[in-house]
Formats: structure tokens, sequence, C-alpha cells
């Protein structure tokens, strides 16, 4: 799945993602990857589930709460979006890209000395 998503495939990928799951539904990597096979076709619903999905069965990993707070602002969920990251920080404090992407939701959300 993720030879294929690297190669501009993500339809393909997600039915190698989706094979995996049959076979072993723990697998909170595959959910992440999945979410974003999903995120790529723009299928943003589906890659949302994806995200909480894999946090749901343990993963901690602060690249899974910023791509689901990317995810949330291209939905216009801003507050979500905000909270999410926030998550991802307690992981990893020094993570540039969530501090943007909370910088980018609280702007979207008229808050700009917050956003600064």
């Amino acid at each position: 799945g993720v030879a294929l998503r690297k190669l501009k495939n993500p339809r393909e990928a997600i039915e190698c993602y989706d094979k995996a799951l049959d076979l072993d539904p723990s697998l909170a990597n595959v959910y992440n990857n999945k979410g974003n096979a999903s995120r790529d076709l723009g299928k943003y619903d589906q890659a949302l589930k994806c995200y909480e999905k894999a946090i749901e069965l343990g993963l901690d990993d602060t690249g899974v709460y910023q791509t689901k707070g990317d995810v949330l602002i291209l939905l216009g969920r801003y507050n979500e979006a905000i909270a999410t990251y926030d998550e991802a920080l307690l992981v990893n404090p020094r993570h540039v890209p969530s501090y943007i992407g909370k910088g980018v939701a609280l702007k979207n959300l008229g808050q700009y000395p917050q956003a600064i």
C-alpha cells in the first residue's frame, strides 16, 4: 500500500490496506496509511475515520494527530483541529507542523493574536 501511494495510486493503496485490515483489524499503522491515501483522494470524512481508528488502537504518533488536524481544517472544523494539534504537541512539544496547523486554525477563527 505504501509503495502504491508513493507511486500516486491511492485507490490501489486503499485496496491493499483493506486487505491487510481484513487479515488483522488491529493494525493501527495501516489505518493511518489508509487515512493518508483517503486524504489524497479528497475523501476527508473517510480519512478522519481512519485517523480516529488508528488513535483508538493506540497509535500515539505526532504524525497521526497532525494529519487528523489537517483534515479537520479542510472540513472547516477549526476548534476540533486546534484540540487535535494540542494532542500532537503533547506527544512532541517541538513538532513544528502542528504549531503551523494550529496557527492556521486560529487564524481561520479570527483569533489573530493567538495565531501568532
